[in-house]
């Protein structure tokens, strides 16, 4: 009968390969590490509760990991990082690009644009491609890329869905104070956007933000009234008070050029973006006047966005 040499052997004795799963470092030792492995196994302390084999993940990661693998562990360090949901990357780097060209109407160059987005030249060659088959983005000759005509097509759309009527409420109550009307959009970072603007029809200067203008960081009277329309705090700013107990806030700030009474609309304040009513102008006014007829419409206001299926 045929012999072979087991190679693990210490003695390298030879054994009949039919019965070569008797020898003494096939089978038994094989049994032997195989118990020992369950022994020690079960003897080693386990480190999956303290979450020590995550430490190189966590440094890894760096402080935000270092945080969260205490956190999990119990540490008291006062982060609280939700899981982050899923998104594409694709269509996250062009709302980016998007924002990015909207900051910047002289346009921005490729060299620029991927230094701002963090991203290399072939993806963002492909984001541009795409958006500009739909004329979200256009170039010119200098090579720089600014906003397309599409993208009035989209305002356009956004603003229809306030309707007919808070537009035609919006006209009468300028034309009844003489103060331009306008609707102020707050979203969940507090960020003020003019949705809509109306001027008085009387021949005089008159404040216009135009549609998608973002509003200044501040103590502007329709961020006081967004405030104003949240619990009180201990830290809030003393005009949130004065505008809680009025039922508008108002700003009379010569530094800006602006003066001010806002009030916010109904059924908005839980909304994922509140709108507040504004009455502005660049001289005094009378505000008592103003901020009664600014109650008088924020009401009408709300039930015409109720309507028009914009809030519920």
């Amino acid at each position: 009968m045929p012999t072979r040499r087991c190679p693990a052997c210490p003695a390298q004795r030879g054994f009949p390969a039919p019965t070569r799963r008797t020898c003494c470092c096939s089978s038994t030792t094989r049994r032997r590490s195989r118990a020992t492995r369950t022994t020690s196994s079960r003897s080693r302390p386990s480190t999956a509760g303290d979450g020590a084999a995550l430490w190189p993940v966590a440094i890894r990661d760096g402080p935000q990991g270092v945080a969260r693998l205490l956190s999990v562990r119990g540490g008291n360090t006062g982060v609280t990082e939700p899981k982050p949901k899923a998104v594409s990357t694709t269509v996250d780097r062009a709302g980016a690009l998007l924002k990015l060209l909207a900051q910047h109407p002289d346009g921005l160059g490729v060299a620029a644009l991927t230094r701002e987005l963090g991203t290399q030249r072939a993806p963002l060659y492909r984001i541009l491609e795409a958006l500009q088959r739909y004329q979200l983005v256009r170039r010119d000759d200098r090579k720089r890329y600014l906003l397309g005509v599409g993208t009035l097509e989209l305002s356009h759309a956004f603003s229809a869905q306030f309707g007919r009527g808070v537009e035609t409420l919006l006209h009468q109550l300028a034309d009844d104070t003489g103060l331009t009307a306008s609707l102020v959009s707050a979203d969940r970072t507090d960020t003020l956007t003019t949705v809509m603007s109306i001027t008085p029809s009387t021949v005089a200067e008159h404040v216009f933000t135009p549609p998608g203008y973002r509003h200044p960081d501040g103590r502007l009277a329709s961020r006081v009234a967004l405030y104003a329309s949240r619990p009180p705090s201990d830290d809030e700013w003393p005009e949130v008070a004065e505008a809680r107990r009025r039922g508008y806030a108002v700003a009379t700030n010569p530094s800006s050029v602006r003066y001010a009474v806002s009030a916010v609309v109904p059924g908005t304040e839980k909304a994922d973006s509140a709108l507040v009513l504004t009455l502005l102008s660049l001289n005094t006014f009378d505000v008592e006047s103003a901020g009664t007829a600014l109650l008088s419409a924020v009401p009408m206001v709300g039930m015409a966005l109720s309507s028009s299926g914009f809030v519920n």
